[in-house]
């Protein structure tokens, strides 16, 4: 299954998918032993989609990060293994767990350009509350200026 397809299924469907290495075992977080998940969740604020788990750093979903960054942290999860739906997991006695540990996420992270991704969200939002603060000083310099500045 390719990036681009879990993409779209994930933004139009309740679904998650753990990821599955050759030894059957399962991709979790070392920290927690959460599985590590691709996932569209519907809640009480609508639907959102995305990646959680120690390969892409944490949470990379539609909340605050674009698509593109979303599909480059997919394609992460499958260099690792292969997607099985959650709910196609048994949990047994020898439930078998694989970590992947911070410095292979940061290697992951570069090699696939997800690193570079969040740098341009990140400068795209900062840039997007400077120019929000702009406009409020400004705002703020014509009312100082104005015949209402008692009310101020």
């Amino acid at each position: 299954m390719e990036a681009k397809k879990i993409l779209e299924e994930i933004k139009n469907s309740n679904v998650r998918y753990a990821i599955v290495n050759e030894n059957n075992e399962v991709y979790c977080n070392l920290g927690t032993h959460n599985i590590m998940d691709i996932y569209g969740l519907d809640d009480d604020n609508g639907h959102f989609y995305g990646v959680y788990g120690d390969a892409v750093g944490g949470q990379i979903d539609s909340r605050n990060l674009s698509d593109k960054a979303i599909e480059k942290s997919i394609e992460i999860m499958l260099s690792l293994g292969k997607p099985v739906k959650r709910s196609d997991l048994v949990f047994e006695e020898d439930f078998k767990r694989a970590f992947v540990d911070r410095f292979d996420a940061q290697r992951l992270a570069s090699d696939f350009g997800l690193s570079d991704e969040l740098k341009v969200t990140d400068e795209a939002e900062r840039a997007a509350i400077a120019a929000a603060m702009d406009e409020e000083v400004e705002r703020l310099v014509m009312l100082a200026m104005s015949d209402d500045f008692d009310t101020f």
